[in-house]
């Protein structure tokens, strides 16, 4: 303690035991200036002209007249962490239940920093590099119990080739962590409820990432090419974390094309092969034995004019239970007339 005379003590204390003087040091030599006390004797806004505001502002800091601006602690950039196992072991099961710590270690540090994981990965010491999991999510995620199930199917579907020694868990994208409304079911809790994210980020962990499919929108000519199918969780590389969330939207709205007029009457499931219909004694297309009724069309579209052409007439009909059915009877100049083929399927 520096007793009741503290301020005193210290106006006796050379400038130099002030860091905000360092800079200035030149400055306050010339004028004069030698000690703290002398420092602070001197008017407020010549000091301020002749130094900085920030000079002041740790001098007030020093003798207790102003609060000390101290800089909060900050997170490291990335999440890199490693956990060495008890015994080398290379079974799936026994390495889920020692990652599930590197798990709770990555959800707190992610919480320090009100983010949540887009990409993350999961890797083992005594393996190449190039065969760690990696994790790809449609949203920010932190919560360890939606993370936990996606590394336990991962880690179930990968064979090592030798035991591991180690286990390392690093962060690569990060986004702004946002909670989740409430369930608005009556009576059920928020956290029974899996998100679409989640079921699609679960079924592709467990079946795979090229088998769970989206359908996506394609700017074409032909009807019947203007879906295009991808995986569902494919997001576009990043190299940082700062900026992912404007080249995630940057990205994606420049992959959405604008869709012609016509469109607005076309099915959202499509065959991915037309299959061909039977056809009553009067040449009227029949599914499953039932007649089909007409409701729009047709829609002529014609291809291969430089050869052959072939025109196609696209029509909506229904069967008698009420059901929509998105098809197309083809003209290709054929003895025996035209030929009907079903295409896609209104939900």
């Amino acid at each position: 303690a520096l007793g009741p005379d503290w301020t005193a003590r210290i106006d006796a204390l050379p400038i130099a035991h002030l860091s905000a003087t360092r800079p200035h040091g030149a400055v306050l030599d010339a004028l004069g200036l030698r000690t703290l006390g002398a420092l602070r004797g001197c008017p407020r806004h010549e000091l301020a002209q002749r130094t900085s505001p920030a000079l002041l502002q740790a001098l007030d800091a020093l003798y207790g007249t102003a609060a000390l601006a101290v800089r909060p602690w900050q997170p490291p950039p990335r999440f890199r962490q490693t956990l060495a196992l008890p015994a080398p072991s290379s079974d799936g099961s026994a390495l889920a239940f020692a990652a599930q710590r590197l798990l709770v270690q990555m959800a707190r540090w992610l919480h320090r920093r009100q983010a949540g994981v887009l990409q993350w990965r999961l890797g083992w010491v005594g393996q190449p590099t190039d065969a760690a999991l990696h994790f790809r999510h449609r949203r920010p995620l932190r919560d360890p119990a939606q993370l936990r199930p996606l590394l336990h199917e991962a880690l179930a579907r990968t064979a090592l080739s030798a035991p591991v020694d180690a286990l390392w868990l690093e962060t690569i994208d990060i986004a702004p962590y946002h909670a989740e409304a409430a369930s608005l079911l009556p009576g059920r809790p928020a956290d029974e409820a899996l998100t679409w994210s989640a079921v699609l980020e679960r079924l592709a962990a467990r079946l795979g990432p090229e088998r769970v499919q989206a359908a996506q929108l394609a700017a074409h000519w032909d009807p019947l090419q203007r879906q295009t199918w991808h995986p569902a969780l494919a997001h576009e590389p990043r190299t940082a974390a700062t900026g992912c969330v404007r080249a995630r939207s940057e990205t994606r709205s420049a992959a959405v094309p604008t869709a012609p007029a016509d469109t607005l009457w076309e099915p959202a499931w499509r065959l991915p092969h037309p299959r061909r219909l039977a056809l009553d004694a009067r040449g009227r297309p029949l599914l499953q034995g039932q007649p089909l009724r007409r409701l729009l069309g047709p829609q002529r579209i014609v291809t291969g004019w430089w050869n052959m052409p072939i025109a196609r007439d696209i029509y909506v009909a229904a069967t008698p239970d009420g059901r929509c059915w998105w098809l197309y009877r083809v003209h290709d100049g054929a003895a025996e007339g035209p030929h009907w083929f079903l295409a896609g399927v209104y939900a």
